[in-house]
């Protein structure tokens, strides 16, 4: 987010350009501008920039209010959600994720995900990483994660892969879900 300039900063910059003005001689037509309609004009644009201040903030508190909602909703979803660099390493996590792995929050950002893999597991999402993905495709893979205490856990993960403007990769979102309760009917 953009900071906002204080006013010293602000009258800086306009004195500067007055004075550029004046190195131009282009300052010399505002003495044949009729005072009363030249202070008309300069209220009008006060008026004018306090008012697009005044949105401006509003934007920026609405802004903030949204992005508290997203984290809100990111930290208490049901499932784990994590964001990976292309190389792998952990940008992101969900409160979620971090109790299931039973490592706090501030512990897997930076890690990479390969180390909370079995080694099996490690192995293939080294392969998938590897592999260039397309823009708008799902991959889906089966791995074994294993927490910080207890057994490992078979999770199934969904990626999706996010592109900048010149299609190169970004990060990976990746929906972790614990398969554990789900039972397969056999045939």
């Amino acid at each position: 987010m953009g900071k906002v300039l204080d006013k010293d900063v602000l009258r800086q910059r306009a004195e500067e350009k007055v004075d550029m003005l004046v190195k131009k001689n282009l300052a010399q037509h505002l003495g044949e501008v009729d005072t009363k309609e030249l202070l008309h004009e300069l209220q009008v644009h006060m008026v004018e920039l306090a008012m697009q201040n005044e949105e401006l903030k509003a934007s920026q508190e609405n802004l903030e209010k949204a992005k508290d909602r997203y984290r809100a909703l990111y930290d208490s979803a049901p499932v784990c959600y994590l964001t990976l660099d292309g190389g792998g390493v952990i940008h992101e996590a969900n409160q979620t994720a971090a109790s299931l792995l039973n490592i706090p929050k501030d512990k897997l950002i930076g890690r990479y995900f390969q180390s909370i893999l079995e080694p099996a597991s490690a192995d293939l999402f080294h392969l998938f990483l590897r592999r260039p993905l397309n823009p708008r495709v799902t991959v889906f893979l089966e791995l074994g994660l294993k927490p910080h205490e207890g057994s490992a856990i078979k999770m199934s993960l969904s990626i999706n892969a996010e592109f900048d403007r010149s299609n190169r990769l970004v990060q990976y979102r990746v929906v972790l879900v614990d398969t554990r309760g789900f039972k397969q009917e056999t045939q």
